[in-house]
C-alpha cells in the first residue's frame, strides 16, 4: 500500500467513525511519514510551521489517529505503516462481515441533526406510508442511512 492508498483508507475509517478528516497539513505529514521522511526533511511543512511546531503537529496527529482508528497501540511515526496495514487487514477480514451482524442501539443514537419529516411532505403517498410503516413496525426493518463526505 502506498501513501495515497493509506491516506485514503485512514480518511475513510475516520469518516466511518464520525471523526474529522485530516486537514492538508496533517495529510502531508502522514504521507511524508509513510514514505519514510524525517521531520527535518519535510520542507514545505517545516517552512510553514517551523521545526518545533512540526514536531507538535506530528505528535497531535499520531494521538488523533490512535484514538480515531481505535488502535490498541499508540501510533507513532515509527510504527505507522505496520499499524495501519494491520487495521486494514483486520477490517477487510472481520470488519466487513461484522457490520451486518451488529445491532444498533437507537436509545443512544444522536438524532439532533436529523431532519424533521412532516406529513405534508408525503401528500398522496398513503399506500407507500402504510407499506413503510408495516415494514418498520411489524417486520422490524432497520433503515440505515449513511452519508459519506468527500473532502478535497
Amino acid at each position: 500500500m502506498n501513501s495515497d492508498e493509506a491516506l485514503k483508507f485512514v480518511q475513510n475509517r475516520l469518516i466511518a467513525k464520525n471523526k474529522n478528516c485530516l486537514d492538508d497539513r496533517e495529510s502531508t505529514i502522514f504521507k511524508l511519514s509513510w514514505d519514510g521522511h524525517k521531520y527535518d526533511e519535510m520542507e514545505g511543512v517545516e517552512e510553514k510551521l517551523g521545526k518545533s511546531r512540526l514536531n507538535d503537529a506530528g505528535t497531535k496527529l499520531w494521538k488523533y489517529l490512535t484514538e480515531g482508528l481505535d488502535s490498541q497501540i499508540p501510533i507513532k511515526k515509527s510504527n505507522l505503516i505496520k499499524i495501519v496495514e494491520t487495521i486494514k487487514r483486520q477490517s477487510g477480514s472481520e470488519g466487513e462481515s461484522n457490520k451486518t451482524n451488529q445491532s444498533v442501539n437507537y436509545k443512544n443514537a444522536d438524532w439532533k441533526g436529523a431532519k424533521e419529516v412532516l406529513d405534508e411532505n408525503f401528500y398522496g403517498r398513503t399506500e407507500e406510508l402504510q407499506t413503510l410503516e408495516r415494514w418498520i413496525v411489524r417486520d422490524r426493518l432497520y433503515i440505515i442511512f449513511h452519508m459519506i463526505l468527500l473532502i478535497k
